[in-house]
């Protein structure tokens, strides 16, 4: 607990100026996390790293960088849908095991590089930094109620731990935080806020859920350890990963990708 409290006061402050001052220092910051991220999906499978891992890395930064348009978008789709073939015939051959899963990583790692530039220029700072509070609190939330509480598993065959006391205190906590932050900076009605944080919190325990299945079939406990007290880089940002991807898939959706 100890090392996760330090290694929390050393990189909030980072993430929180990158953010602010936005472009170039978030795009800096994401394509760091896109390197890590693609290393560990890597590892998990291999136990190495392989040229696969780097061309995910770049094909993913440079959709971050280079999307701006439906066609963009689609030019890199097919990109993506060639390198994951790639990864899952070169998988095949070396015998690596999951090989549609390794493959998976390519478009999942790519589609949060594209989605986090998207949410930050359509919904602006304070949108992100509310975003990144809700499911933060979501899991702080469900370790301070649901490790003393405990009581029936919330999903036992992916992950034992998590438990239903623990996925209502993180939505309570979520909202509460949703409301309070989102009064302060006159981010909408408390109904709004109260009803959106609670949608946020429920899809950051998806994603949380998301890459623990991906662990468990996998067969590793942590990414990486790259972060003290955190595990890897996909272990710290597993839920707001599939957050921001779904905030942008239905932001696509109900206004077509409007600004």
């Amino acid at each position: 607990m100890k090392q996760r409290i330090i290694s929390s006061l050393i990189l909030l402050p980072l993430v929180g100026l990158a953010i602010w001052f936005a472009y170039p220092w978030f795009q800096i910051l994401l394509g760091m996390v896109i390197v890590l991220l693609s290393w560990e999906w890597d590892k998990m499978f291999t136990n190495k790293l392989t040229p696969f891992a780097i061309i995910s890395a770049a094909v993913a930064t440079a959709a971050m960088l280079m999307v701006k348009s439906g066609q963009m978008a689609l030019l890199f789709a097919g990109i993506v849908a060639a390198v994951s073939l790639l990864t899952y015939a070169e998988s095949k051959k070396s015998m690596y095991p999951h090989p549609l899963l390794r493959a998976f990583g390519i478009f999942y790692i790519t589609a949060f590089a594209v989605s986090a530039v998207f949410v930050l220029n359509t919904f602006g700072t304070l949108f992100v930094f509310w975003l990144i509070l809700i499911v933060s609190a979501t899991d702080v939330g469900g370790m301070m109620i649901g490790l003393p509480l405990r009581g029936p598993a919330l999903c036992p065959s992916i992950s034992p731990k998590k438990t239903w006391s623990g996925f209502f205190g993180g939505l309570v906590f979520a909202i509460l935080i949703a409301v309070l932050f989102g009064t302060l900076f006159n981010l909408g009605p408390i109904s709004d806020l109260i009803l959106s944080g609670s949608i946020i919190s429920v899809f950051a325990v998806f994603g949380d859920l998301l890459e623990s299945k991906i662990k468990r079939v996998v067969g590793v406990k942590d990414s990486s350890n790259i972060i003290p007290g955190h595990g890897g880089m996909f272990d710290r940002i597993d839920s707001l990963m599939f957050v921001i991807i779904v905030i942008t898939v239905f932001s696509i959706i109900a206004c077509g990708a409007c600004p």
